[in-house]
């Protein structure tokens, strides 16, 4: 359900919250969607149900089905986080596919009311889940993507007074951290004037998508058979999410299988298969309009420039023999010991993995040691992985002088390009 409200450039989340059968009162979120637009599109198209998404419980595609609705809130800690967005209450799951970083110098976990995006401890692996902080809780920036803030207004006025009582241990008991009554998220709603000139579907936002292939067994299988082979076009940067079982209705995840290039008629195995009856569906995640980085970073004459937060910068230039040499922003220069970097997924090929293996497509890990210590920040070390957002630019989340997480802007200019 959509709702356009008169808010001058604004877009808002309106999470209608009730504790077993009884309303608590809407959270009014504001969301950035102009500084972090992908986040933002991700959460809206869920929320409205114009993104696809698969139900966790059926391995179902869902089409113009709002997600959230019905959601609950799995989990409060009363001086930290409340988080929700897992149709199974687990914690564990997710729309089936994943999306990449993106952050806002600008939005930080400062204070209570910040909305951001639940993951794991990796890059890329944000879906649906999402949490509403409860304290500052500095040591997740740069590492979470804040994406809103729940405000308090004329509509509203009550929002933020629902978020300072989830953090009353009375009012809201827990057992390991799972609310003892059911929080749930009756339905969201989004509005706001903006709402319709931001379209959700924009290419520069590098989503991925749910699409349709068709598969075929090959060769028929006997009951004789204890392999199941199937034949089909598998295609560049897809996502294969692999379900099969005896059971038609009951299919759990086989495997997720990665095409890193194509293939016309590629035949898939699935082995160790001895009952009469065996059923397949495969879902297919398109994960094409993310930029898959080549092994060119190492080249003689690449430059990698990091920016830091005050607008400061060192560029980092390497030899293609392993080491190099750095200049920064104030003149500084000298020489690098090392440089090396790996990417995380190779240019051809098929990989097997028991979850998504979405979000490594855009990844190098990243690693150069300083002959002494270098730029503004004296940085012996620059370790951690590079984020392609485009073909010259992206994140690097990582670790400065071996201690510390961050999160900088850098730029990539391949060697051909050098002057």
């Amino acid at each position: 359900m959509l709702a356009i409200s008169a808010a001058q450039g604004e877009i808002f989340a309106d999470i209608a919250v009730t504790q077993g059968d009884v309303p608590l009162g809407t959270i009014r979120i504001r969301l950035e969607h102009e500084k972090v637009p992908r986040v933002v599109a991700a959460f809206i198209g869920l929320a409205t149900g114009e993104r696809d998404w698969i139900d966790p419980l059926t391995k179902e595609v869902k089409s113009g089905i709002p997600y959230y609705d019905g959601i609950i809130f799995h989990r409060l800690i009363h001086n930290f986080v409340i988080q929700g967005g897992d149709p199974t209450g687990t914690g564990q799951n997710g729309p089936g596919y994943v999306m990449q970083d993106q952050f806002h110098p600008d939005l930080r976990h400062s204070g209570r009311y910040m909305v951001s995006t639940a993951k794991s401890l990796n890059p890329n692996t944000f879906g649906s889940q999402f949490f509403i902080t409860l304290e500052a809780a500095d040591h997740l920036d740069d590492k979470h993507s804040v994406f809103g803030e729940v405000i308090s207004d004329d509509l509203y006025p009550e929002s933020r007074a629902l978020i300072d009582s989830f953090t009353s241990v009375e009012e809201f008991p827990v057992t390991n951290q799972r609310p003892d009554t059911p929080l749930t998220m009756t339905s969201v709603t989004i509005s706001g004037s903006s709402l319709a000139d931001f379209n959700i579907n924009d290419p520069s936002l590098r989503m991925p998508y749910l699409v349709k292939e068709p598969v075929q067994p090959f060769p028929i299988r006997t009951g004789a058979d204890d392999v199941f082979t199937l034949r089909f076009k598998r295609k560049a940067l897809h996502d294969y999410l692999l379900f099969a079982g005896t059971e038609p209705g009951s299919l759990p995840l086989l495997s997720t299988m990665l095409s890193a290039d194509q293939e016309e008629g590629y035949l898939l195995n699935i082995t160790g298969v001895n009952e009469p009856s065996f059923f397949y569906r495969h879902t297919v995640v398109d994960y094409s309009q993310l930029f898959h980085p080549l092994p060119t970073l190492d080249q003689d004459g690449a430059k990698i420039e990091f920016v830091n937060p005050d607008g400061s910068s060192i560029t980092i230039i390497s030899n293609g023999q392993g080491a190099g040499t750095w200049v920064d922003s104030d003149g500084n220069s000298g020489s690098l010991s090392s440089f090396a970097f790996e990417v995380f997924l190779p240019e051809t090929g098929v990989f097997f993995r028991g979850r998504s293996y979405g979000e490594f497509i855009p990844l190098l890990n990243f690693n150069c040691e300083f002959s002494a210590p270098a730029g503004t920040g004296s940085f012996q070390s620059l370790s951690g992985v590079l984020s392609f957002h485009s073909e010259v630019n992206g994140g690097f989340e990582g670790i400065k002088n071996i201690s510390g997480a961050f999160n900088r802007p850098f730029k990539f200019t391949p060697a051909l390009e050098s002057p």
